[in-house]
């Protein structure tokens, strides 16, 4: 039995030692000191130096354990290196290209590539999160102003909305706000923005049956308003935004 018990640790030991100088070779430091630790506990000639057996599991079980959180720590420190050697390298395009983001007026993708590049305390890059997060703020105040006065949602989670604004609201506000609307992949989101003072059919919408139901409602029905601003982000994901009072004849605008 001793026999057996001696080849099972001489096999474990060497196999944790082993894997414990590739790790350190491989610039693993932390996790392959643990593993050769483990291996050498393993080891008889090294664990017979042991004062107990308890002794030699509880050391063994202590480096074990130490294993796994010590190599994603030392991954986590060489992918942030390489991360700071990327921004460094990258430097001008980066901030470039954030810039081009800002000016398009995608805020919350500038604050996103902001936090990513965190570790470098760019001064530049938090100037350009400070600003977009300034106008973010902008932004969320005046969608404060929109007002969902109708919403349908059938059974297959096609939707359509029917929304009031401000008249000094501004056409990309709108536009970024209808792209934010609840949608299901694979399924039909329509928006149809009415400016305030108009006469949207709220109501019908709402209790619409079906979405040709409401429909129809929307561009047939008489005595309602026309709208603005027309949003589909159709069953493809291939999404459209039309200026109703620019290109009337469009197929999302009302015709009568």
């Amino acid at each position: 039995m001793k026999i057996i018990i001696s080849i099972i640790l001489w096999f474990f030991g060497v196999i944790f030692a082993t894997a414990g100088l590739a790790g350190i070779f491989e610039s693993d430091y932390a996790a392959g000191l643990s593993c050769l630790a483990c291996g050498l506990v393993c080891l008889p000639p090294v664990g017979r130096k042991i004062p107990s057996k308890k002794a030699r599991i509880i050391l063994f079980i202590v480096f074990f354990v130490m294993i796994a959180p010590l190599g994603e720590y030392q991954k986590a420190q060489k992918q942030a290196a390489e991360n700071m050697e990327y921004f460094k390298e990258n430097h001008s395009s980066i901030i470039a290209n954030t810039q081009k983001t800002l000016d398009k007026k995608d805020y919350e993708a500038v604050v996103l590539v902001a936090d990513k590049y965190a570790f470098a305390k760019d001064k530049e890059l938090i100037a350009l999160k400070s600003e977009a997060q300034k106008l973010l703020e902008i932004q969320k105040k005046e969608e404060e102003k929109y007002s969902r006065k109708g919403y349908f949602k059938d059974k297959g989670r096609n939707r359509i909305f029917v929304i009031s604004f401000p008249k000094d609201c501004h056409e990309e506000g709108l536009k970024k706000y209808a792209q934010k609307l609840p949608h299901t992949d694979s399924r039909i989101t329509a928006a149809y923005f009415f400016p305030e003072g108009s006469n949207p059919p709220y109501e019908r919408v709402q209790v619409a049956k079906t979405m040709n139901h409401a429909n129809y409602v929307l561009y047939e029905s008489s005595g309602y308003s026309k709208w603005r601003y027309a949003f589909m982000n159709s069953f493809t994901g291939r999404t459209q935004w039309v200026n109703c009072i620019k290109t009337p004849d469009h197929d999302l605008c009302r015709q009568q």
